[in-house]
Order: C-alpha cells, then sequence, then structure tokens
C-alpha cells in the first residue's frame, strides 16, 4: 500500500501494472520519492510521477523485447492524471493484450526489414560477379 492517494490515474494503470508484474517490476514509493526530488520546488503531482514511471518501465521492457534501445523506439507518454496514456510504435498500449500485439509487429517489421536487406546484400554480390 502505497502512502500516496494514487487515486487520480488513468483507468489503464491496473493493467499496465499487469504488464510489470510479468517482469517482476513494479513502481514503489521510493521511485515515486526519487522522482519527486528531481522536480522544482512546487509540490509534485504524485499521481502523473507513479503513472510516467509506470510507462516507462514499460517502454524499457519493451525495448528489451525486441532487442533494441529505447532511444530507436517511437513512443509518447502523456501524463495527465485520469487522462494519461501510452503508445509505442504508433499502437497504444491500454493493456497486456495490445503490449503484446505491439510486439509482434514490432518483430515483424524487424523480420521484414531483415529480409529486405538480406534481398539487397544478395542482389550486391550478383552484381559483382558480372
Amino acid at each position: 500500500m502505497s502512502v500516496f492517494n494514487l487515486d487520480d490515474v488513468s483507468s489503464n494503470v491496473e493493467d499496465w501494472l499487469k504488464i510489470l508484474n510479468r517482469y517482476n517490476d513494479d513502481v514503489d514509493d521510493d521511485n515515486i520519492w526519487e522522482s519527486a526530488r528531481g522536480l522544482s520546488d512546487e509540490i509534485p503531482e504524485f499521481n502523473n510521477i507513479y503513472q510516467e514511471l509506470i510507462m516507462m518501465k514499460i517502454v524499457r521492457h519493451f525495448a528489451n523485447e525486441v532487442g533494441v534501445n529505447v532511444s530507436d523506439l517511437d513512443f509518447e507518454t502523456y501524463t495527465n492524471c485520469q487522462d494519461s496514456s501510452l503508445t509505442i510504435e504508433g499502437n497504444t498500449i491500454h493493456d497486456e493484450e495490445d503490449y503484446d500485439n505491439a510486439i509482434e509487429e514490432y518483430r515483424e517489421r524487424l523480420d521484414d526489414r531483415d529480409a529486405e536487406e538480406d534481398d539487397e546484400d544478395e542482389y550486391n554480390w550478383n552484381d559483382e560477379d558480372e
């Protein structure tokens, strides 16, 4: 149980936490406090810090799953209490199914890119033989 009142959050938070649970990962009060310390002198919105931490952990796990760096991904986190959202590679992530579909779609795109590169390499080798 958190010492923070974390009720003013997206309806997706419980499902996002299920994604983190797969990786035995979570966000605890210490994580929230540490992030809040780095902010301005104003009173931080703990709900938003909590959600941002969850979303960024999901993005990091996604990157690990597909074998890329976080910086290689096109993702967007929007944090505004109940109106918060997470999009990875054009896919809005509401729950585990969305997350799994986004991973599968990304892997398929990677496979297609690899196949195209292999075709280009084969074409270039054939040109050199002539």
